[in-house]
């Protein structure tokens, strides 16, 4: 799944998240186009494990109402480390 995913680019997504709004949307799409097709279905496949809704052509960014978002990239993120120890 993650265990071969570049560190570095989980990494992109904490300063993603970090972002407001419209512009944490914009970067990760931004983010999503440079990942390659392998990167890509691994990625997706990581967030399927995690139950997180599909987004349009990739795995949503957030998960939440207007008030209050939630995002998935922490449990992925702690998968990968899990998968690296092994």
């Amino acid at each position: 799944m993650l265990a071969d995913f570049p560190r570095r680019k989980l990494k992109q997504l904490d300063t993603i998240i970090r972002l407001d709004g419209s512009l944490a949307e914009l970067a990760y799409e931004q983010w999503w186009s440079r990942l390659t097709a392998g990167e890509r279905s691994d990625f997706s496949r990581a967030f399927d494990v995690t139950g997180w809704p599909a987004g349009s052509g990739r795995p949503a960014l957030w998960r939440g109402r207007s008030d209050f978002h939630e995002t998935a990239l922490l449990e992925i993120e702690l998968l990968q480390q899990i998968l690296k120890e092994k």
